[in-house]
């Protein structure tokens, strides 16, 4: 199947693009043209706000670091190190170069993403490992694991954007991210039961088991998501909006990384790895208390929502139009304290001179004329 796809994607990669060139050369697609005057103020506003493209550099340089890490270093600590090293810089950048009330929703998502740490790289084997290798295992296969769970959750995933749309769109932000931060982490522990085998003492097989409870997460995961992208969306300024949201989602991607080597680190520590090897049951003893990790450490951002959430609803405007990105940033504040500290030094400074000349000129003149009232040096009768 291989060389046909080849054959097909070099065969047809040309003419693909082509393709799209036309309509879109026609407005076809609905995009608005730009005259030559409106593109220069547009990218003359981006030039303006060189806080940004310096968070580009930023957070292109970390990606491209976590990937030559990524595939130079096997050792999950200093992967997980060199993560956090960046993920770090990147958050203190954000927080340093734009507005507050971007930087702050930004490092929470950063938080809550970072502190779901990732097992799947275990629980894949707990789930398909077979009885040569996990005897008292649920046995799945790797397609219904993989594409059969999947699609079922994919599915409940567009149940759960259903319910959204038609019952938590006036929610605020705080109530919303509450509730549905509560529930993930009652669905994720009680989907942690099935690595202790509590399903199987009460009667419940082990698909029904999965299916019912990652389909519940499918569901309100998306109460979690959804408003995400809306309190995302609502922080793009206008005119930015490509550049800002690409930002936004790079500094998500880096909460993944660094929830990926923690995952790595905790299996570690509790001396999980698991390979398919014959008779491994005894890698899993543990990885209940990794599943409930995962699932309690999100809940410690609930503390930082009322500093790092707006309250206010997913309809309200939360930037005024024309606003900038970066006004209000610590940056900006402090860059702007030291111009008036300068100014203030200047206008002093020229005071001084000013008020130096006129006793120059008045010293000078009493000394022509001989009259004792002008001369500085005199006391007063």
């Amino acid at each position: 199947s291989r060389p046909c796809h080849a054959h097909s994607a070099h065969r047809g990669g040309k003419s693909k693009p082509r393709a799209m060139l036309g309509p879109s050369h026609v407005g076809a697609l609905e995009q608005v043209r730009h005259d030559s005057e409106e593109v220069r103020q547009r990218r003359a506003r981006i030039t303006e706000q060189r806080e940004l493209l310096a968070l580009v550099l930023i957070v292109g340089c970390a990606s491209l670091g976590l990937v030559v890490v990524g595939l130079l270093q096997e050792d999950v600590w200093v992967s997980f190190s060199i993560a956090f090293i960046a993920a770090a810089i990147v958050v203190c950048a954000f927080l340093l170069l734009l507005r507050p009330i971007i930087s702050f929703v930004n490092c929470f998502f950063f938080i809550q993403t970072a502190c779901a740490l990732d097992i799947s790289g275990a629980s894949f084997y707990f789930f398909t490992d077979d009885k040569e290798q996990f005897p008292n295992g649920p046995g799945f296969s790797k397609i219904f694991f993989a594409s059969g769970i999947g699609v079922f959750v994919a599915l409940l995933n567009l149940q759960g954007m259903a319910m959204y749309n038609r019952y938590m769109q006036e929610w605020s932000y705080s109530g919303l991210f509450i509730f549905a931060n509560m529930s993930l982490c009652f669905i994720n522990l009680g989907s942690s039961l099935v690595y202790l085998r509590w399903n199987c003492h009460v009667g419940i097989p082990d698909a029904v088991f999965v299916l019912g409870t990652w389909g519940a997460w499918g569901i309100v995961n998306m109460w979690m998501w959804l408003p995400g992208v809306v309190l995302t969306s609502h922080l793009c300024p206008a005119g930015l909006e490509a550049t800002m949201y690409a930002l936004l989602a790079g500094c998500h991607n880096l909460g993944l990384s660094v929830a990926s080597y923690g995952g790595a680190c905790l299996l570690e520590v509790l001396g999980i790895s698991p390979n398919g090897s014959p008779n491994e049951a005894h890698q899993f003893n543990n990885l209940w208390i990794a599943s409930f990790v995962s699932a309690l450490l999100p809940m410690l951002t609930l503390v930082l929502l009322p500093w790092m959430i707006p309250n206010a609803t997913q309809t309200e405007q939360l930037l005024e139009p024309g606003a900038s990105a970066t006004a209000g940033a610590p940056l900006s504040r402090f860059c702007a304290r030291a111009d008036i500290k300068r100014g203030a030094e200047t206008v002093g400074d020229r005071e001084d001179a000013v008020r130096f000349s006129a006793m120059t000129a008045a010293r000078d003149y009493g000394a022509t004329t001989g009259s004792p009232g002008t001369d500085s040096t005199q006391t007063a009768p």
